[in-house]
């Protein structure tokens, strides 16, 4: 390999060993460096092409997991991403190591949230996701603000190696200070309540087996009577392999159980209405379902294929694909008369998508991670749930098939894993607390497009201004 590519190989060794499921956070605030390094004395095609290398290398370490699922989509997928790699690089060289590059991050960030459906998977705030110090800022400014000054804290390193101005030291140090400021992330409460968590072991091979939905019933419902003077027990996503609503003698059993037990249980499973079938979670007391959700945000080329109307051929290169339909209404549970939201899957790692829901005191995620086959994807996937979490200042739990559960509070620490399957209660004391980026979104993004427009506006004004200068003078 050239010694030129050097740089742009141990950048994404770097940035991968930020992430879980190594969770060296840490490195995170200096992995960049390699990268700027090795931008130096690039040329702008250089530059693109190294960076996009640089991307590849990366997304293909952190997202080799995909490979158990479509091995072509994540060709396609880890190339896309990248280009996000290619682009700041193209711009680092542009704008030649600009205290702006920061800004433009998180902006390339907001693109990847929201272009194609998005896919906002392991942004660069979610290397912290084990320390709630650092989290304290997300209530302010979403995870945007945190990876902002993880940019910010690399590229001022840099150029304090690159330039020995001890300015740029001081600044950069000064930086992890700030979060002192920003207080404990502290959240008006009232009450607890106990919530019982019960995490599966199947996978999807042995979950959709003829005649295994009893086998599984029966093992949820054995973990239940442990946990039967919980407030609420939380079963994964399409815990029972069945169509609720065409199953009357499943909904008889769970009823009974929840009858037995004294508590009601939400669970994940589908339900089929007009011909339309919805992946949905559903809260099931002694007198039958109480409420349910449909998930609305569908995972593409998992549960629905996109533009199988236009491009019927995609039918037969994606097989294999659901035929989910997406729900419409961001439905509330209750439990002792707070009501909580239920994320389904990875509807966990929109932030945006989570604001729609009408102020609960907590948040539920239930999800079946076993089509990764892997625990790196499973606490990736749960690196979101504590940064929703410490967005909104509300306590969370995740119920996982093969997978990660566990309760994370309002501040974004994690207080309790469930190591094994089985089940486990977690006390929380729900939130209703509204934060600054619950009520205003991604408003930090938008001053960083405003900071860079305004910066560009000036240096224009003042390019003319000496162009007619001498202009002036020349006449």
């Amino acid at each position: 390999m050239k010694k030129t590519a050097f740089p742009f190989l141990i950048f994404p060794i770097l940035l991968f060993l930020s992430y879980p499921p190594i969770n060296a956070g840490f490195i995170g605030w200096i992995a960049f460096i390699p990268f700027f390094w090795g931008l130096e004395n690039k040329s702008s095609k250089e530059a693109f092409f190294y960076s996009l290398f640089s991307g590849y290398v990366f997304y293909s370490l952190h997202l080799w997991w995909l490979t158990n699922i479509t091995r072509l989509g994540t060709v396609v997928l880890i190339f896309y991403l990248s280009l996000y790699f290619a682009l700041f690089g193209l711009l680092v060289k542009k704008l030649t190591y600009s205290l702006l590059l920061p800004s433009f991050w998180i902006v390339l960030e907001w693109i990847r949230a929201y272009l194609f459906t998005g896919f906002p998977w392991s942004p660069l705030a979610n290397t912290q996701f084990l320390y709630p110090y650092f989290l304290r800022i997300l209530p302010f400014t979403g995870f945007y603000g945190l990876s902002y000054i993880l940019l910010l804290f690399n590229l001022l390193l840099y150029l304090y190696i690159r330039k020995k101005e001890k300015k740029y030291l001081v600044v950069a140090l000064t930086l992890p200070l700030v979060f002192l400021f920003l207080g404990s992330n502290s959240a008006e409460k009232k009450g607890s309540i106990s919530l019982g968590i019960i995490g599966g072991n199947f996978s999807q091979e042995e979950k959709w087996q003829k005649d295994s939905k009893e086998k599984i019933f029966s093992y949820y419902a054995c973990s239940a009577y442990s946990l039967k003077d919980a407030d609420l027990i939380i079963l994964p996503e399409s815990a029972i392999p069945t169509i609720i609503n065409q199953d009357e003698k499943m909904l008889r059993s769970i009823t009974n159980l929840s009858n037995r037990i004294k508590a009601p249980l939400l669970m994940g499973i589908l339900s089929k209405e007009e011909g339309h079938l919805y992946n949905s979670v559903f809260l099931i007391d002694g007198d039958g379902i109480e409420s349910m959700y449909r998930k609305i945000k569908l995972v593409p080329f998992g549960e629905y294929l996109p533009l199988k109307r236009f491009f019927p051929f995609l039918k037969r290169v994606a097989k294999g694909v659901g035929n989910f339909s997406p729900g419409k209404d961001f439905n509330l549970f209750q439990v002792k008369n707070t009501k909580f939201a239920t994320l389904i899957c990875f509807e966990n790692i929109f932030p945006q998508f989570a604001r729609k829901f009408s102020s609960p005191g907590f948040w539920v995620v239930i999800t079946d991670d076993s089509s990764f086959k892997s625990k790196a994807a499973a606490w990736q996937h749960f690196s979101h749930s504590v940064m929703r979490a410490a967005e909104f200042s509300k306590p969370l739990v995740q119920v996982s098939n093969m997978g990660v559960s566990g309760g994370v509070n309002a501040k974004g620490k994690i207080i309790s894993l469930l190591k094994e399957t089985g089940g486990q209660k977690i006390t929380i004391a729900p939130s209703y607390r509204k934060t600054l980026y619950a009520r205003f979104g991604d408003w930090f993004v938008f001053l960083q497009v405003f900071i860079i427009f305004l910066v560009f506006s000036l240096h224009l004004h003042r390019g003319r201004r000496r162009q007619s200068g001498v202009q002036r003078q020349n006449s």
